[in-house]
């Protein structure tokens, strides 16, 4: 497999920037990395505190289970 069709399903299937670390072309890899990682911390902290007070609602009785 050429090392460009190596680093083309890193980043389309493990995580963007991956590719470029794969090529070995770091700066540009850190720079893409960086921000996706951000962005799905934020994602995920903001799913969890959703779910958190859907999941207090429902302790408290004021929204049913179903």
């Amino acid at each position: 497999m050429k090392k460009s069709s190596k680093a083309l399903l890193f980043s389309a299937l493990i995580f963007p920037g991956a590719g470029h670390l794969v090529l070995k072309r770091y700066a540009r890899g850190i720079a893409l990395l960086v921000p996706s990682i951000v962005a799905l911390i934020v994602i995920c902290n903001d799913a969890m505190q959703k779910a958190s007070s859907i999941a207090d609602k429902i302790l408290s009785g004021e929204v049913s289970p179903d």
